[in-house]
């Protein structure tokens, strides 16, 4: 399992993190719905919402990181 610091870097080289960087992330969604313990959950802007609105929803279902 990757570490957040590890996915991070490699798609986004000069993005900060915040946050525990030393997390294994198991899964990436953008569904909310999908997100279950280790997730990193991408609060993306969509056609129909934002999904920034749905970050609540994905802390309480488990979520490790949010992006």
């Amino acid at each position: 399992m990757p570490l957040l610091s590890e996915l991070i870097a490699a798609a986004f080289p000069k993005a900060s993190l915040h946050g525990d960087a030393g997390i294994t992330i198991d899964a990436l969604t953008t569904d909310s719905r999908a997100v279950k313990a280790g997730s990193l959950f991408a609060a993306m802007p969509g056609v129909h919402a934002d999904g920034a609105k749905y970050i609540p929803e994905a802390l309480r279902a488990g979520a490790s990181a949010i992006l």
